[in-house]
């Protein structure tokens, strides 16, 4: 049975017995919106009076009695209607109810506020300020715009009320504001002993700058990431103050400014009678500037930074040098105690020496407690002009089977180009052994075979009539991989022809090998060197899925398809199409 509300049957048991209905102008008015009131039942009187429900009354003369009004809270409201110094009987006008709704809402800033950040809290659709506020804490307070900037000192659950029109409104609009403190002191180690190196972490403070107290005589203020060396034993009680909770930048009243101290007990451990002797026991090495073990750079080139990593054990003296090229380049002598690794650098190698350099640490004490010491290299270009490679991208992948293709920009006064690529830098850059590949296209591809696993090393020169390096690229790296199914083309269908292109849709299908159902791959489509593709399939989509391809109309163009495994920390080529497309 549908509900028939109290306000309907109203208006229908009047408009029964002859009363006319009160008409009310908008039919869905909000808090603070003025309201027409209107009957148009003719009489012959003086006045009438409204009553609106909400303790109000208007008196409204003939001859059409109209008047308006708007209501402070939401609600419903019974409105009647009275004629009044009438010469005759007038006829009844029945009642009605009116429904005011809310438009109004709190919101804050932050969204996600935490104890001792500042929080601005605003009416949204203000009626008419003054408003006065119940911010949940104890606090009231009363603003002259409809937002307020309150700082509160503890979690928990605040319910924040805002009563408009100066205060009188009865029904105020709320928000509940849950606080959550996820600031925290976390430190690498509780036990140190003397002399060893300990990390302080402040997760998650406002402020910029911290107070750090070690409880040993050092106190300073600096970043939220600090390091600290107790040089006595004992118990020490530091403490890290977030001292105003504000957000960089915000500056606000002192006494509203309430920060947070935390403590954490650190026990230190006297130094041990025998102290176990240094080992090092692994080493990385590599460029600051790509992270990589090769590079290229022009003749005089600056800030070409090398970095070490060692691992280590125990304490000791570290006895070594910086080595180019083989001959001693700078001396590394360092005090290595209580740690687990250390990071060396040289922040410049030379760089004027034509040709491939190798940069290597040797030890003299102590020795490593491994068997093959990392080197690195570096190329001397002494062409003076850069060829900019285009495709594949440095530490690429291609797929067993795949032929590679590579592709460069084209270089003004180059008549022919040299391609060469090997498995080391120094064979890349021998070019006595090795006179590469030359042609006159800007692009290559290597129809040998290639070993899976190897990683090759390549790079382009431009050449002259003589047949002289007059711009060279920098040096990029690939790595062959397995390659785990196979792509085949299901259909081939011609889609339309515009000018002298031709569009044509390719459905393929994967067809044996390792493919993972729930797994998601990634396929790139490439005409040429140029991507026009690029979408992503779950593995039991693999079994069917087509692309289009837009090519030349009288001529073959090269279509490349490869398919990537996508992984939570990498993309892993897993398979590949490369076709001629006629």
């Amino acid at each position: 049975m549908k509900r028939i509300s109290l306000a309907f049957m109203l208006f229908a048991v009047a408009t029964a017995i002859g009363q006319a209905a009160i008409v009310v102008n908008p039919s869905n008015p909000v808090v603070g919106q003025n309201i027409q009131f209107t009957q148009n039942t003719p009489a012959a009187c003086g006045s009438s009076k409204w009553t609106f429900g909400d303790g109000a009354t208007a008196n409204a003369p003939s001859p059409n009695y109209q008047t308006s009004h708007f209501y402070k809270d939401p609600g419903t409201y019974y409105v009647t209607f009275t004629f009044l110094s009438c010469s005759v009987t007038p006829p009844p006008v029945g009642p009605t109810y009116v429904t005011v709704g809310d438009d109004r809402t709190i919101t804050i800033s932050p969204a996600n506020p935490v104890p001792g950040q500042p929080v601005t809290i605003t009416l949204n659709y203000a009626k008419q300020p003054p408003i006065h506020w119940d911010l949940g804490d104890g606090t009231t307070v009363t603003s002259t715009g409809n937002q307020v900037t309150h700082v509160y000192t503890g979690k928990g659950t605040y319910n924040i009320q805002a009563y408009d029109f100066n205060g009188t409104s009865t029904v105020p609009v709320t928000f509940s504001l849950n606080l959550q403190d996820n600031r925290e002191l976390l430190v690498s180690k509780t036990d140190p002993g003397v002399g060893e190196s300990i990390t302080f972490q402040a997760r998650n403070f406002f402020s910029s700058q911290i107070l750090w107290n070690f409880g040993d005589g050092v106190s300073f203020t600096g970043g939220s990431v600090v390091q600290h060396i107790y040089r006595k034993p004992g118990t020490f009680t530091v403490r890290v103050q977030d001292p105003a909770g504000q957000t960089p930048g915000q500056q606000i009243p002192t006494a509203t400014a309430i920060g947070r101290t935390f403590e954490v007990i650190i026990n230190v451990r006297p130094a041990p009678s025998k102290i176990a002797d240094l080992m090092i026991t692994g080493m990385e090495l590599f460029f600051a500037r790509n992270r990589s073990n090769y590079m290229t750079v022009p003749s005089g080139a600056e800030n070409v930074k090398v970095v070490s990593r060692m691992k280590y054990e125990g304490t000791g003296w570290l006895n070594a040098y910086w080595s180019i090229n083989g001959a001693p380049y700078r001396i590394i002598s360092r005090l290595l105690s209580f740690g687990q690794s250390v990071e060396l650098s040289l922040d410049q190698v030379p760089t004027l020496q034509e040709g491939v350099n190798e940069v290597s640490i040797i030890f003299n004490d102590p020795k490593p407690d491994f068997d093959r010491i990392p080197s690195i290299h570096y190329f001397v270009s002494g062409i003076p002009n850069r060829l900019t490679l285009k495709i594949p991208l440095d530490q690429s992948e291609f797929c067993a089977g795949e032929i590679p293709y590579f592709s460069w920009e084209n270089y003004p006064l180059a008549q022919r180009y040299r391609f060469i690529y090997a498995s080391s830098v120094p064979d890349l850059t021998d070019l006595e052994s090795t006179d590469g590949h030359k042609t006159p296209k800007t692009t290559w591809e290597i129809d040998q075979p290639l070993e899976v696993g190897e990683k090759y090393f390549w790079m382009v020169q431009a050449l002259d009539f003589d047949q002289n390096p007059i711009a060279g690229s920098e040096i990029r790296s690939f790595t062959v991989v397995k390659n785990r199914f196979d792509l085949k083309v299901e259909k081939q269908e011609n889609l339309a022809e515009i000018g002298q292109q031709r569009f044509v849709l390719l459905e393929f299908r994967a067809v044996g090998g390792e493919i993972i159902a729930d797994r998601r791959y990634l396929i790139e489509v490439y005409a040429r060197d140029l991507k026009i593709n690029s979408f992503a399939l779950k593995g039991e989509d693999l079994d069917r899925f087509t692309t289009s391809v837009a090519c030349p109309k009288d001529s073959a163009t090269m279509v490349r398809v490869r398919v990537f495994a996508i992984l939570p920390d990498r993309l892993e080529l897993v398979s590949f199409f490369q076709e001629d497309l006629r």
